[in-house]
């Protein structure tokens, strides 16, 4: 009964967070120095006819987004139709009325994609580095590992993004060592959306960050956990110090990591929105970059609410692991 009345209270917090999010981005779109219909014009001439034919089109489109409602009616409708998964029409395509919840069901799964494969990278190499250097601890491994865990923090996603572009689509394309050992067949396609291959420097680029935090994180819990008398009882039986580690002293320092990977992942999420630009991937990301330079308001909103309502669902269901992989944590505890 506790666990329940705790998710019931997250989620009323994130449905209050979302709409708050959701009114900002209103308010600022309102605001823009350009609209869509500028945009247009800009597009197609300033001509008289032109003039009016976009003019006529503005007052259709207030009609249909009823753009003159006050701002809290248009939140409102805009709630209703979200919870029925009715996204509304965008500006583009103003009579497809499901237009937008079509974009979202097909490129929200790409941008969804890319980020837990980037997550699994992070917490697949992430983990034994941390774990390697806390048992090399003050050696030249733990430095190492440490300096490049730093490094990897400070990198940002489009810059990685990049170099790993010029290094596996065309350094390894052009270059082979003697005549016989060509490295075309290490080549990964630069952008585009069809096969595995397609996510794995999208996943690097996002994963890379995370996982030197992970890294650091792992390497300072499991340091902290070794000096507990648990642990230190289960040396002096004579068991490996790796053994002690995987066995005894691994899942306690998996709380920390568990706190960084929430904001993390949702880091990644949205951070893919760069990343997937440069990758010309058909995600959630691409598309928010769209709406925004032709100021698509509908547009934008949604891909606003997407991101936010993920990164916010990411953080309870962190909360809600805290207390698996701990069992002595209780909702009271989380707030």
């Amino acid at each position: 009964m506790e666990l329940l009345k705790f998710v019931v209270k997250r989620l009323l917090a994130i449905v209050v967070s979302v709409a708050c999010v959701v009114a900002l981005t209103f308010a600022m779109m309102r605001v823009v120095p350009s609209d869509y219909f500028a945009q247009m014009e800009l597009r197609y001439g300033a001509n008289t006819a032109g003039k009016q034919m976009l003019d006529q089109q503005r007052e259709e489109y207030r009609r249909i987004f009823h753009l003159d409602d006050p701002l809290w009616k248009q939140v409102g409708r805009y709630f209703v139709r979200v919870m029925k998964w009715d996204f509304g029409p965008s500006y583009k395509e103003p009579n497809e009325p499901h237009k937008i919840t079509e974009l979202v069901n097909a490129k929200f799964p790409v941008t969804l994609s890319v980020a837990l494969a980037g997550m699994g990278i992070a917490l697949l190499v992430g983990v034994p580095l941390g774990v390697f250097a806390a048992l090399r601890r003050n050696t030249w491994v733990d430095y190492l590992l440490t300096s490049a865990s730093m490094v990897g923090q400070v990198v940002p996603p489009y810059v990685l993004a990049v170099l790993l572009t010029l290094f596996f689509a065309v350094f390894v394309r052009n270059f082979q060592i003697g005549d016989s050992f060509p490295l075309a067949w290490l080549a990964l396609p630069s952008e585009g959306w069809g096969s595995w291959k397609n996510a794995v420097m999208p996943a690097i680029a996002l994963g890379a960050a995370p996982m030197a935090a992970v890294a650091r994180y792992i390497r300072s819990s499991v340091l902290e956990t070794l000096d507990q008398d648990f642990v230190r009882t289960a040396l002096s039986k004579g068991l490996g110090r790796l053994r002690v580690v995987v066995r005894h002293a691994l899942r306690p320092s998996l709380v920390p990591v568990v706190t960084v990977m929430g904001p993390q992942l949702g880091y990644m999420i949205v951070g893919s929105v760069l990343v997937e630009d440069l990758f010309r991937l058909q995600g959630l990301g691409s598309l928010f970059v769209g709406a925004i330079n032709e100021r698509d308001v509908p547009l934008v909103i949604t891909s606003t609410f997407i991101l936010a309502a993920t990164v916010m669902l990411v953080n309870l269901v962190v909360d809600l692991l805290y207390m698996v992989i701990d069992p002595r944590i209780r909702p009271k505890d989380l707030g």
